[in-house]
């Protein structure tokens, strides 16, 4: 429900902001901002797709992606607009991803009708 999925998101938000509370950069409450966006995503694709599987598989590889462009440039407020723009990326994956389940449900859900 959609409840649910909010309040899971501003969780999984809010448990971001280690990184801001390390380095007081206004730039970095941007992460909890995006990660509640995130959040959004990865709960509608656990609660359409009922795989918890696939939910630790994305934030796996979301890390693992993160912490490799994180170590591949280094981080200053010049940088910080391409990082983002590079999670967004990453982040639109995850929402065709979500999308693909949507239209495999419906056109299922169609079918049986």
């Amino acid at each position: 429900s959609i409840p649910k999925i909010l309040i899971s998101a501003g969780i999984f938000g809010f448990c971001h902001i280690n990184h801001f509370l390390s380095t007081f950069n206004p730039l970095d409450l941007l992460t909890i901002i995006y990660t509640f966006g995130i959040g959004i995503i990865l709960g509608m694709v656990y609660e359409f797709g009922g795989s918890f599987i696939t939910i630790i598989c994305f934030h796996f590889l979301y890390n693992l992606f993160n912490n490799v462009l994180f170590n591949c440039f280094k981080m200053t407020s010049i940088n910080y607009p391409i990082y983002y723009l590079i999670n967004i990326g990453v982040s639109l994956i995850l929402i065709i991803y979500l999308l693909i389940i949507f239209v495999s449900k419906f056109r299922t859900s169609k079918k049986q009708n």
